[in-house]
């Protein structure tokens, strides 16, 4: 069952005159000044287009993607929400191409805070992010029917935790890394 997050589609630089957008797997997509095509997009609400593969439209500060606004991708993924300085930033939803989502908190352009990500196969986490990926107290229930309640660190089960399988078996304690270390309590029930 999965429990990383996969890196947000883009990650933005400042670059003088222009913005530059690059994959996650580093990709160059476009540097070069950007023209407004409609509104105010230095002090207000515009839109533009960057390159043919991406649009905003929203709320601008000097010059930078600033407020609320909407980005669209060439694929089909989009970002709606606030943003601050260019960067995905306090609540938004961030839908895949692929079918998965993100709803919740952004900090910096990462997932960050309360939130919950639906993986494209059914899987589905909903508790707290850190620097993208689950950290605190979350909710993990896997499309083949597992549920896992408890703490997560760096993307992993940690902490104190319960684990209901699809088996109907109940595995309660400690988990560390994604691993069962110090049972508390090994029972048989269905899930709830």
């Amino acid at each position: 069952m999965p429990s990383r997050v996969p890196n947000p589609l883009i990650r933005w630089l400042a670059m003088g005159v222009g913005l530059a957008l690059w994959t996650a797997s580093g990709e160059h997509l476009a540097s070069r000044p950007l023209a407004c095509a409609s509104g105010d997009c230095q002090n207000g609400r515009g839109r533009l287009v960057i390159h043919e593969r991406l649009s905003y439209a929203g709320e601008f500060r000097d010059g930078l993607l600033h407020g609320e606004g909407e980005l669209r991708f060439a694929d089909g993924s989009r970002y709606r929400g606030s943003f601050a300085r260019d960067r995905f930033h306090g609540s938004g939803v961030l839908e895949f191409a692929t079918g998965a989502q993100y709803a919740g908190e952004f900090e910096s352009g990462r997932f960050h805070g309360a939130g919950a990500y639906s993986f494209a196969s059914g899987t589905r986490y909903e508790g707290e992010f850190q620097a993208g990926r689950f950290h605190g107290i979350g909710r993990l229930e896997g499309s083949d029917g597992s549920l896992y309640e408890g703490g997560f660190r760096a993307g992993r089960k940690h902490g104190r935790g319960v684990l209901y399988l699809t088996d109907g078996v109940r595995r309660e304690g400690l988990f560390s890394a994604d691993r069962f270390t110090q049972p508390a309590m090994i029972s048989s029930e269905a899930n709830p």
